[in-house]
């Protein structure tokens, strides 16, 4: 059971991880010019980069 929940919680991470990609590209595309949402942007990425890395350490971590 604690394996299937440590593959759920990173999957979840790593989904989420990807959504903030996403999420921060885009708004890199379009709000360009608009400094406070060019930086909100530029914060969606790092918290992609957080989570994925989250995720994928959760996934090899050994007990």
């Amino acid at each position: 059971m604690d394996k299937r929940r440590r593959i759920f919680s990173a999957a979840v991470f790593i989904a989420l991880g990807v959504a903030s990609i996403v999420l921060g590209v885009r708004g890199l595309m379009i709000y360009s010019k608009i400094p406070p949402l060019y930086s909100l942007s530029q914060f969606a990425l790092l918290l992609a980069l957080l989570s994925i890395s989250i995720g994928i350490s959760s996934l090899v971590q050994r007990k």
